[in-house]
């Protein structure tokens, strides 16, 4: 199999079997909490998660670029191209624009023997917080919203964020999420991907902006103007 997937499929590694049965999102996540346990730290990267109230983990990482937020924030619109830098992903593509803020996006993600690749179907919406400074991107899966793929095992839930706030040294970028894998993950393949997804995904979303830089000029100055929205 490739060895490469998304980002937002990496949170279903930090569930285990028992903790998939009983997950129920059904707040948005907070990235203001408290007591984070630590995971690992590697090229500036921190990983660290805590335990949802219903009992399932929630994975957080945290890491400053040398990128504005909408420079960063057109990497991760640029869906077709999230094979080239999310670990892991072996597909990515837009199933329908709703408007310069909302779109629905399928990805699937890649897993090793003997785990079956995983997909998922998200609604994704762009909130800008402070204009040109702070944008959070949050997403929720939507998975009746397109047929299963054979051999391919749907995620029924998940949802998190991105947040981008521009700070003195750069953007801090918070990315936190909580997700149901759907069916039974290896424990070994937890431990395995858990501290290496988060920090390969992350460490390669400054080099993919800077390789497309001129492309998303457009983008980067349109993101630039948009109004704090509601």
């Amino acid at each position: 199999m490739k060895r490469i997937a998304c980002l937002i499929g990496a949170a279903y590694f930090l569930s285990s079997a028992a903790a998939a049965e009983s997950l129920r999102v059904t707040e948005p996540l907070s990235i203001t909490e408290q007591d984070w346990e630590f995971v690992a730290k590697k090229n500036g990267i921190v990983v660290s998660q805590r335990l949802h109230p219903d009992g399932f983990p929630i994975f957080r990482g945290v890491t400053t670029l040398d990128a504005s937020p909408c420079a960063l924030l057109a990497v991760m619109h640029d869906v077709p191209r999230h094979t080239e830098w999310m670990e892991r992903c072996a597909e990515s593509k837009t199933l329908k624009v709703e408007s310069k803020y909302r779109r629905i996006v399928y990805n699937r993600t890649d897993l090793p023997w003997p785990a079956a690749d995983r997909d998922t179907v998200t609604r994704s919406i762009v909130r800008v917080i402070k204009t040109a400074s702070t944008i959070d991107l949050e997403f929720k899966a939507i998975p009746d919203v397109l047929d299963p793929i054979e051999d391919v095992v749907r995620m029924p839930r998940l949802e998190g964020r991105y947040q981008l706030r521009s700070t003195d040294r750069g953007t801090e970028v918070t990315y936190q999420v909580a997700a149901h894998p759907g069916g039974r993950i290896p424990g070994w393949l937890v431990n395995q991907i858990v501290r290496s997804m988060p920090i390969k995904t992350l460490s390669r979303l400054p080099e993919q902006e800077a390789k497309h830089h001129e492309t998303y000029q457009s983008f980067r100055e349109e993101c630039q103007a948009w109004p704090a929205t509601k």
